[in-house]
């Protein structure tokens, strides 16, 4: 019996090493090598808050120049990212929920990107990840 305590608590102590282990974040030698434009990068309009200030991910910053350059029909060489800044949104809508659209009521971080083409100027809001993407203004 004394055996299969034993045995519990190792495969228990294991399970438990390997969850941890999971969530590290990927080291920076994973990361590609290519240079990523400078953007400006606002801190969140919560000044009370205290840590570093976030960064924007290419990935994000990629997605929003796409979906912008196939809402407007632009070649995405052609969009600036003029700023971008950490925010958070009420839903899951990103605060840009349709008449007859249902969001679920959750605070949504992400960020508020502003882009140009040299004549005009979009705001587009993203969730972190920038797999939820909304024109904001324009």
């Amino acid at each position: 019996m004394t055996k299969r305590l034993v045995y519990g608590f190792l495969c228990f102590f294991l399970v438990i090493a390997l969850g941890l282990s999971s969530c590290a974040p990927p080291s920076k030698d994973s990361e590609s090598p290519e240079e990523t434009p400078t953007v400006q990068v606002e801190p969140p309009a919560d000044s009370s808050a205290v840590g570093p200030t976030p960064t924007l991910s290419s990935q994000v910053q990629d997605a929003v120049l796409a979906a912008i350059a196939a809402d407007q029909s632009l070649p995405p060489d052609q969009l600036t990212l003029q700023n971008a800044r950490a925010d958070s949104w009420p839903d899951s809508c990103l605060g840009l929920a349709n008449p007859d659209e249902l969001c679920a009521q959750m605070i949504t971080p992400g960020w508020e990107i502003i882009v140009t083409d040299g004549q005009t100027t979009w705001t587009y809001r993203t969730n972190d990840l920038g797999d939820q993407i909304r024109l904001a203004t324009q």
